[in-house]
């Protein structure tokens, strides 16, 4: 096993598990990850570039797609899923509360390693650009149509929608659209 989890299978060694979701503590998804990994299991925990401010310079950090969340693959039939919810970090494993854990879907795990390189998110925008037309699915704006401004730095894009005449300009969270039709 290389550092990281990941094994020398590459991306279609990935695509063959299932993966299952494990919250973690508070701000411990690298440690959680950390812990997992010795005990053998393979870990995904997407981040992104964050662009804020401090001391009035801007600074780039890495951020958790999911904070409080992990990914951890394994076979729910050959290894203990208990180890998991007992290890350092983690709190629980998602559905494992109403039996066994749920796995998440092959399709969504194999979009998400699409979009990171080395758990690196690259295409966080799922190909977005200026001037597509999006859905807004949430919020008081909900079922309207809107035109992409531009892509901001973390998971927000900046939409323009025709309201009483007027072009307004507002900024949504990412999972709040999808591509209009």
């Amino acid at each position: 096993m290389t550092k990281g989890g990941k094994t020398s299978g590459g991306r279609a060694n990935r695509l063959n598990q299932k993966w299952y979701v494990a919250q973690t503590q508070p701000r411990k998804e690298t440690w959680a990850a950390e812990h997992l990994q010795r005990q053998g299991f393979r870990t995904f925990s997407p981040r992104f570039f964050k662009q804020s401010v401090r001391r009035s310079q801007f600074v780039r950090t890495l951020a958790q797609v999911f904070p409080g969340y992990i990914f951890v693959a394994f076979d729910l039939d050959r290894h203990p899923w208990t180890a998991i919810r007992s290890t350092r970090g983690v709190t629980r494993l998602v559905g494992a509360s109403v039996g066994a854990p749920q796995a998440v879907p092959s399709a969504t795990m194999a979009l998400l390693f699409q979009r990171c390189r080395d758990e690196i998110m690259i295409d966080q925008f799922g190909g977005l650009k200026p001037g597509d037309q999006v859905l807004i699915n949430a919020g008081p704006l909900a079922q309207r149509i809107a035109e992409v401004h531009s892509l901001p730095s973390g998971s927000r894009v900046a939409l323009l929608f025709d309201m009483l005449g007027f072009s307004n300009l507002v900024e949504m969270d990412i999972a709040a659209l999808s591509p209009a039709v």
